[in-house]
């Protein structure tokens, strides 16, 4: 966020009630990047590093023509003579290649140096909630409380 409000500041944009309204309605788009190589690095199998490759083998070009292709829609934008419009354009493109230097460099090398065990097949446990008249989830008895 502050690289995002950063870059508008360089770009010439004031801290208006536009650019507010466009900061919040990029920010969705700030998680989806890394969101995706997140969820496929907890998904994947092997040591921190394997995971890592696994996970950007898988979603790195993905990724990249997904920036490619929003860049590509808002690069009219740029040139209509309306604030708010170039506003938003430029909101979405620093959000977009700030998204996509997160996703690809950023956070695989957080996750590859700072995962402490590898993820087998054989240590993967399955979560099981239990439930029964006996023991319920909620403990009844609130004067305990």
């Amino acid at each position: 966020m502050t690289l995002l409000v950063g870059g508008l500041s360089l770009w010439g944009a004031d801290l208006d009630p536009v650019i507010q309204v466009d900061v919040l309605l990029a920010t969705g788009f700030s998680v989806d990047y890394t969101a995706h190589v997140a969820y496929n690095y907890f998904r994947a199998r092997g040591t921190p590093q394997q995971r890592v490759y696994s996970s950007l083998a898988e979603m790195a070009m993905p990724m990249c023509e997904a920036g490619l292709s929003t860049f590509l829609c808002m690069l009219p934008l740029i040139f209509v003579p309306t604030y708010a419009i170039v506003c938003f354009a430029k909101t979405v493109f620093l959000v977009v290649a700030t998204g996509l230097l997160h996703g690809l460099f950023i956070l695989p090398v957080v996750l590859a140096l700072f995962s402490r065990e590898s993820v087998d097949e054989k240590t993967i446990q399955t979560a099981a909630i239990t439930y029964s008249v006996e023991q319920p989830l909620v403990d009844k008895d609130l004067q305990s409380v």
